[in-house]
């Protein structure tokens, strides 16, 4: 028996017709791994392939679908992430309420519009005085509501209740945590303000333009921001200095997420808000509040969650162009990747204005400091310098 078995050790072709055993705990231990949902690769190509049947037949019994996996032949892609079915509901409801929000804004403007148009062409006598009249009246009514309501100065950060008819531009110089460089916002959201009608504003925003530099250890970026695409105002109530001195509106807000990669929120912002402001002589204090609503347009959206804001304005007027102004902005994160964060600035400034320019084009600029309170330790934003810049018509 000895000899035999050096005899087959010695002779190679005798040694290949010995049928060698099949190592069963190997091909247990390698469809084990698979039900187990490992990442290591069989090494045995038959042995995998019978696994993968295997487990796919008990999948489809079971009525489930099994993740995708990459294999040892090259990555797959994943796949991409889809919003579900429940934020495309979300997402047309709330598209469709902008929508019905911004015909009741227009309408009556477009109708004035169009009165004033068919008034001028009577005849077949075409002239220009159908525009001038629409633009005399429109005027008109918009020195008329504004009237109605107090005459305070809009504050740098806060929204105002009152409706307000300009064009802004304003830019924030900031410093992010932590020694991580410094941010700069060439617009920071605001355009074209208008007030179609007697108790409604709509705003037209312009996206941001933002650079991110001296990071430590990362390039600098730059690129625009979300798209703030409008904001409209309604006016519940409202009575000037000498009928009360005070003002309630709501606003509803949308931003779409158009920014590139290292600035958007990869989300849809919608953003109900109720203000509110009252005065006392030449004190006076305006605040909002609001909550924010995201629907994610991919999986780096699902993060944003929905923040609660709060902001409080108090300003004092003297010397017919000088409004100084304290102010109070917080946020708090319910949900989200920043869930149960919040973070509190101080802002203080001064408003220089309304200087005349030309009958009614005013002039007015804003200065001012804005610095993290709270927390201490991490806060989103450091601080930032703010430059403000209107013009009203």
């Amino acid at each position: 028996m000895a000899d035999e078995k050096r005899a087959t050790a010695a002779d190679p072709q005798v040694s290949d017709r010995v049928e060698k055993p099949v190592n069963t705990s190997r091909a247990q231990h390698t469809l084990g791994a698979w039900d187990k949902k490992t990442d290591r690769q069989p090494p045995d190509p038959l042995i995998a392939a019978t696994g993968k049947r295997l487990l796919a037949l008990r999948d489809r019994q079971r009525g489930c679908q099994r993740p995708h996996r990459r294999d040892s032949e090259g990555p797959n892609p994943d796949p991409q992430p889809q919003r579900t079915t429940r934020n495309h509901l979300v997402l047309d409801h709330l598209i469709l309420l902008t929508l019905a929000f911004a015909a009741v804004t227009l309408i009556p403007w477009a109708t004035s519009f169009a009165e004033d148009t068919t008034s001028a062409t009577v005849g077949g006598d075409a002239t220009p005085s159908g525009g001038q009249d629409f633009f005399s009246r429109w005027f008109a009514m918009a020195t008329r509501t504004q009237n109605e309501q107090p005459h305070w100065m809009t504050p740098l950060v806060t929204v105002t209740p009152r409706l307000e008819q300009e064009f802004r531009y304003d830019q924030y110089l900031g410093d992010l945590p932590h020694n991580g460089g410094r941010l700069k916002n060439f617009g920071a959201g605001k355009g074209l303000e208008i007030i179609p009608s007697e108790q409604t504003e709509i705003i037209f925003g312009v996206p941001p333009y933002l650079e991110r530099s001296d990071v430590p250890k990362k390039k600098n970026v730059e690129g625009f921001g979300d798209w703030p695409v409008f904001l409209v105002k309604y006016r519940f109530l409202s009575a000037n200095e000498e009928n009360g001195n005070d003002i309630v509106t709501a606003f509803f807000q949308m931003s779409a997420p158009t920014g590139t990669n290292a600035f958007s929120n990869n989300a849809y912002l919608f953003q109900p808000t109720i203000a509110a402001g009252k005065g006392w002589g030449d004190f006076d204090v305006q605040a909002t509040f609001s909550e924010q609503y995201s629907v994610k347009t991919n999986q780096k959206g699902a993060g944003y969650g929905n923040p609660l804001l709060a902001n409080v304005a108090t300003q004092y007027h003297f010397s017919e162009y000088f409004w100084p102004e304290i102010e109070g902005n917080y946020t708090y994160w319910p949900n989200g990747t920043k869930e149960g964060r919040s973070q509190f600035f101080l802002t203080t400034g001064i408003i220089f204005g309304r200087f005349q320019i030309h009958e009614r084009v005013k002039a007015i600029i804003g200065l001012g400091y804005q610095i993290a309170l709270a927390p201490t330790n991490n806060p989103v934003q450091k601080d930032n310098y703010i430059i403000s810049t209107r013009m009203t018509f």
